[in-house]
């Protein structure tokens, strides 16, 4: 069973203090920034230093791994005009699934799973995305690529993706957040089939001598 991380580093202080509340934590902070429209697709790729938009005619996604960096954070906040709760929010990553409407954008946060069929031990990583009329930022803990099924649908321009706006493209980081979860329960019922399997034909695994074998 997951046990859920206390929310210790924040007693006490008062409301918008930005403190990163997670256990994953790397050297650097990795940036993506995808721009697309219709037509073409760019892209750049930074370390600690967040990358600027070429044109404004294009979509523009920034993908943003590692929360450690508090000070890259609020810079990214402050250069999309970010309300300081939002910011709270992306680096507490024990907050609950949530939306919110602001004058500027609309903030979301939902929780990917990740399921250990060793352990049979699900953990969780905090998704976090803030999006406007021609930006979106998606936040997260790791260095693990979420939302390489998106990327590879923006590359082919597969579907309407590439002819959509930035809701479009919230809509579907939260489908593939979704989709993750189906795997999920199909490899819990691989292992549950594992464990019945082991208990019906196995039974000296897991009970004393007085147990046989089902016939």
């Amino acid at each position: 069973m997951q046990k859920k991380r206390k929310q210790t580093k924040k007693t006490g202080l008062p409301p918008e203090s930005l403190v990163y509340t997670g256990k994953h934590r790397h050297d650097n902070t990795h940036f993506t920034l995808v721009q697309y429209n219709g037509d073409k697709l760019l892209k750049q790729k930074t370390v600690n230093n967040i990358p600027e938009a070429k044109s404004g005619e294009y979509l523009n996604w920034y993908d943003i791994r590692g929360l450690h960096q508090i000070a890259l954070v609020e810079r990214i906040g402050e250069q999309f005009s970010m309300h300081p709760l939002i910011l709270e929010d992306v680096l507490n990553i024990e907050q609950r699934p949530k939306f919110e409407d602001y004058d500027n954008g609309i903030f979301l946060i939902a929780e990917f799973l990740y399921y250990d069929k060793t352990t049979l031990e699900i953990d969780t990583e905090q998704v976090s995305i803030f999006f406007g009329e021609n930006f979106l930022i998606s936040f997260q803990e790791t260095e693990s690529d979420l939302f390489e099924s998106v990327r590879e649908r923006l590359d082919t321009s597969k579907g309407r993706i590439r002819k959509r706006k930035t809701d479009y493209l919230a809509y579907t980081l939260l489908d593939a957040v979704i989709d993750h979860y189906f795997e999920i329960l199909d490899d819990m019922e691989d292992s549950l089939d594992s464990l019945e399997s082991e208990i019906l034909y196995n039974p000296s695994h897991n009970c004393k001598q007085k147990c046989t074998p089902s016939s």
